[in-house]
């Protein structure tokens, strides 16, 4: 995973992305986002953690307790990413406050918006998603105590 996670960093930053003050450069509008080299691993990183371990514990039926704690452990961590994310755009867009603002009737909102709305769900959905691992690795937890 790790070499994984090191090739698409050096397919991104080629040669400068070994040193450490390799960025990258993101324009919005009149605003630039620099965003370091190891940040940019730490996403990834996050990234791949989260979508190997839900494969995992998913093919596992959610019966191994580790891969369930580890996967809870990148869950927290990808909440976290995205709520970084929806900071950033809330810098650059106004960020919905009410449930009025999050519809969509009518036709003024602009893609960061949308992009905005949409991180926030997903942010619900993966808390829901949090909540319900928790629950079934604990369930497993106390049958596996059961049989011991």
């Amino acid at each position: 995973m790790t070499i994984f996670i090191l090739i698409i960093h050096f397919a991104i930053f080629r040669k400068n992305g070994l040193q450490t003050d390799a960025v990258i450069d993101i324009n919005i509008h009149d605003t630039y986002f620099v965003i370091t080299s190891s940040h940019f691993i730490l996403m990834f990183s996050i990234l791949i953690f989260f979508g190997v371990y839900s494969v995992r514990m998913v093919r596992r039926n959610f019966k191994n307790i580790t891969a369930n704690l580890i996967f809870m452990i990148a869950n927290i961590l990808m909440i976290l990413l995205l709520f970084q994310t929806f900071k950033m755009i809330g810098s650059v867009v106004e960020v919905p406050t009410t449930l009025e603002d999050l519809t969509l009737s009518d036709g003024t909102k602009n893609g960061l918006k949308i992009f905005s709305n949409a991180l926030f769900v997903i942010q619900i959905l993966l808390l829901v998603l949090l909540s319900y691992i928790g629950f079934k690795t604990g369930v497993n937890y106390k049958q596996s105590a059961k049989k011991q």
